[in-house]
């Protein structure tokens, strides 16, 4: 028996796990990916495993690139890369397989090779490519001296009901709320939209409007007037955006500011539309409709039609500049790289982006996992230099350290509420792509795949040591819908013609849109999972991590287990990232996964114990006082799983069946 079987550090790790989901490794700064594992969980499975020396918490901070030297270990749903960035560090051979292209396309950009040197000198000659007509376009006055824009604000502009006057939807008239000492804090008034310091609660505009600095427009969907106090709904069309305030830096007096938009703000970005038209540049922007889906029915409902819609026309025109001049970078890896940031970079520069009034910055488009539309955004200045965040600067920047981590990797220890980079020796991410199995048998290090985990035909009968993954849930988010966002894009860049629409179709999870319902979800996982044992070594660990809270869901995926010849040697509950709506609407009150561990079944005959031997192990966490009621049923069906894989549960002379036993011990929550 394994260690990982009998004293699994999940304590531990789950105290990595949390301080890391809010902290990533440089290298997954490369490009957005919805919800990637901690590397303190891959790692410490893989030490579990193949490290026989002693304690994980030990080793875990020791040099071993040398401990998977010769094994094989395959993720079949790729996704952010966590397993291949780790087996990669530890010396081993990896093989990913994602349906998402998204997906290949990162992983290569996060575990590819370059000097930085080359990296820098490609930014270098990048720069002085790119139209400067296009980075003048962010440019304002400030008292007769040309500035540089940080940031534009948006927001839409509808008319009162009532007493016919506008009114800009922004929703509060706090534009700054910084906590700091001494920083002036600033506010839109609701009537004008000058620019005044917040100096009191109360605050006197030179236009006579009286208004408090926290001044509510919008709350619960529903406006207020500020001229005459009438209430009405909001509108869902996006087409009457309107800018309303800028900041600025003077690299004259090294000033950071605000001021009212006028009309050389104006012009500025009336200039940008008519260079957009004259340029051409709507054949390299992404023109096609937003298909209908669970995720995107929210954008086609509040009016964007086309993926372009989410975009201004000064912020396509600079997508357009940078894409065209990273396409005279003459090395085709080089420039795929810098393909990867300008998609990256897209999450910061569309309609979508808030301003955060407690940060000063503004925030991307996934912050969080979902689309959502607002009512006033912010524009960053792409090519911005001294401030702001969303620009190339920043991004090229973070893609230099994700390249340097590569060959000088840490991972961290906290202390004394202290974060601790501890560099692992001669652990680095060195990347040799394999093209098939055989040359990923000889010299090369990494074989990457696009397609369907339910079919692993270039992967040999038993050979692969360990398979470790985290498969779609059974009520997760389409993550090919958010992905969508970028393939767009991506296809544009690299001339593919492939859509989204065949992943969508194939990709394992529930979409009422697609009509995909539970059956589908558990013949598409049973499926890949029957490819996962043949390919997998005798005596080898199929591992990986799963979270739901529907029963439903429980049944679906041990049912899969149990039918691709899979038997449940141990389940540890681990607390490994923070919330975030990724899995369903409980999912906030959820903090658990489950870590399954799982080896092939070779007792086709199945044992009979009493539900008694079950009953007795839940009393315990039925007891537990400091434990949610999501999280224990997250350890419940832990322990039920231990069981059912390879045993029947009969009460009082009958057989009971999964569902039975799951509805029997999960507590039942509204």
């Amino acid at each position: 028996m394994n260690k990982i079987e009998k004293n699994y550090p999940f304590e531990f790790v789950s105290k990595l796990s949390k301080k890391e989901s809010s902290s990533r490794k440089p290298i997954y700064s490369v490009h957005k990916w919805f919800s990637r594992k901690p590397d303190a969980l891959i790692r410490s499975v893989l030490l579990e495993i193949f490290d026989k020396k002693g304690k994980t918490e030990e080793s875990f901070y020791e040099n071993n690139e040398n401990l998977l030297k010769n094994k094989i270990v395959l993720d079949p749903f790729l996704g952010g890369g966590t397993t291949a960035v780790n087996v990669l560090k530890t010396g081993g051979k990896f093989i990913g397989v994602d349906i998402n292209p998204m997906s290949l396309y990162i992983n290569h950009a996060q575990l590819i090779n370059f000097e930085q040197k080359e990296i820098e000198s490609a930014y270098e000659k990048l720069c002085q490519n790119t139209d400067i007509r296009i980075k003048n376009l962010y440019k304002t006055n400030v008292y007769g001296q040309e500035c540089e824009i940080i940031y534009v604000h948006w927001a839409k502009e509808t008319e009162c009901n009532e007493c016919g006057k506008k009114i800009m939807l922004f929703p509060t008239a706090t534009l700054t709320n910084i906590k700091t000492k001494n920083f002036q804090n600033i506010s839109v008034c609701p009537k004008c939209y000058e620019i005044n310091s917040i100096k009191e609660e109360i605050i006197n505009c030179s236009c006579g409007n009286i208004y408090r600095y926290d001044t509510k427009i919008i709350e619960r969907r529903k406006i207020k007037c500020p001229h005459c106090g009438n209430i009405q709904k909001t509108d869902k069309k996006p087409e009457n955006f309107k800018i309303f305030a800028i900041q600025y830096y003077n690299p004259e007096t090294n000033e950071r500011g605000y001021k009212k938009a006028d009309i050389y703000d104006i012009k500025k970005f009336e200039e940008a539309e008519k260079l957009y038209s004259e340029l051409n540049t709507q054949i390299y922007v992404p023109d096609e409709d937003i298909p209908y889906g669970d995720e995107t029915e929210r954008l086609i409902k509040n009016g964007y039609k086309k993926w372009k819609d989410m975009f201004n026309k000064r912020q396509l025109l600079s997508i357009i500049s940078l894409k065209n001049a990273i396409e005279k970078i003459e090395n085709k890896d080089m420039r795929n790289l810098f393909f990867i940031l300008l998609s990256n970079l897209i999450n910061s520069n569309n309609r979508f982006c808030i301003f955060q009034t407690s940060y000063n910055k503004s925030e991307p488009l996934f912050g969080d996992h979902h689309f959502a539309p607002v009512n006033s955004y912010t524009e960053n200045n792409i090519f911005g230099q001294n401030y702001g965040a969303g620009t190339l600067k920043g991004y090229y920047e973070n893609l230099l350290e994700a390249k340097k981590y590569n060959l000088n990797t840490y991972e961290r220890k906290y202390e004394n509420k202290k974060s601790l980079k501890i560099f692992t020796g001669k652990e680095k991410i060195i990347s040799d792509f394999a093209e098939n199995f055989k040359e990923l048998g000889k010299e090369k290090n990494i074989l990457l795949k696009t397609g369907n985990s339910g079919n692993l035909g270039f992967i040999p009968e038993k050979s692969v040591d360990l398979v470790l993954t985290d498969p779609p849930y059974y009520s997760s988010i389409n993550y090919s819908e958010l992905t969508e966002f970028f393939y767009v894009w991506i296809k544009k860049f690299i001339n593919q013609k492939e859509t989204m629409k065949n992943v969508k179709q194939n990709e394992i999870g529930k979409n009422r849109n697609l009509e995909k319902d539970s059956n589908t979800y558990e013949k598409n996982i049973t499926k890949v999972f029957r490819e996962i044992k043949r390919v997998l070594k005798d005596d080898s660990y199929f591992i990986f991590t799963y979270n739901n809270s529907y029963t439903e869901g429980w049944e679906i995926i041990i049912n899969s287990i149990i039918k691709s010849g899979f038997s449940v040697k141990k389940t540890w509950p681990v607390d490994i990232e923070k919330n975030s709506g990724l899995i369903d609407k409980n999912r906030s009150k959820m903090n658990l996964n489950l870590l399954i561990i799982c080896k092939k079944n070779y007792s086709p005959e199945r044992k009979t114990k009493n539900i008694s031997e079950i009953e007795n192990k839940i009393k315990k966490i039925y007891s537990e006082k400091k434990t949610e009621y999501f999280d224990k049923n997250v350890k419940i069906a832990g322990i039920i799983f231990e069981y059912i894989s390879e045993n029947n549960i009969e009460n009082e002379g009958k057989i009971l069946t999964v569902k039975e036993i799951l509805e029997k011990f999960l507590i039942k929550i509204d």
